[in-house]
């Protein structure tokens, strides 16, 4: 079992069977990644009448102990292989991604200002635009993928950055997803799907090599006893 108690002035607890862990993410916020330091997140299954949990493990500890932590909190998830990067053709999807939200609303405001108050500083809103593409251009550089030691990893950036972590055999189920724009460009987007409170928790990498996906699907799949 593993015992997390935490809290100053409310005290919290829980136990969580080591056998019910489906997955490890290793968070790195915004505040949190420029002094090296991350929460640990552990991802449960239920068992018995109780549900699933999504609980902090370990609120805050420098980045580089973490596989240490790993190693003594959970053994089966301390694993720290170097990560397959996203292709160079991936980049300008990220950074589309990432700009075209606010160059709309850059737009749009520029528009509103002219059109109604005749004044040309709505087009300030365009500055928004070069922190957003260097946004996506982080997003591109900290994704990436593993498996090694039959245990997932898989690292992307929602606003900080997050490393998740799963063994093979807790995975529910795992797909290859392409939209037609990705598919003109041999990309594709990785899923995979583990148990956790009463839905399910996803370990994603999008704009991956699409062979690289096959193939990671592939190496995923269910294998046969003993294996």
């Amino acid at each position: 079992f593993l015992y997390i108690k935490r809290g100053l002035l409310e005290r919290r607890e829980a136990t969580i069977p080591l056998a019910r862990i489906q997955a490890i993410r290793i968070s790195e916020g915004v505040l949190r990644q420029p002094f090296g330091l991350a929460a640990v997140r552990v991802e449960s299954a239920g068992y018995g009448e109780d549900a699933g949990v999504s609980t902090m493990l370990f609120p805050l500890l420098p980045r580089h102990e973490a596989q240490e932590f790993l190693s003594q909190a959970t053994p089966e998830f301390a694993v720290n292989p170097a990560l397959r990067p996203l292709p160079r053709r991936a980049l300008g999807r990220y950074i589309f991604r990432a700009v075209f939200g606010y160059l709309i609303l850059a737009l749009a405001a520029a528009l509103v200002s002219f059109l109604v108050f005749g004044s040309a500083v709505g087009f300030l809103a365009l500055f928004l635009v070069p922190p957003a593409a260097l946004y996506g251009w982080l997003a591109y550089r900290d994704a990436g993928w593993a498996f090694e030691q039959d245990r997932l990893v898989v690292r992307y950036r929602s606003l900080g950055r997050k490393t998740a972590i799963a063994p093979r055999r807790r995975l529910q189920s795992r797909e290859v997803l392409r939209s037609p724009f990705q598919r003109r460009v041999r990309l594709a987007t990785f899923l995979a799907e583990v148990a956790s409170g009463s839905g399910g928790s996803s370990l994603r990498v999008t704009d991956l090599d699409a062979g690289a996906a096959e193939s990671l699907v592939g190496d995923l799949g269910p294998r046969g006893a003993g294996t």
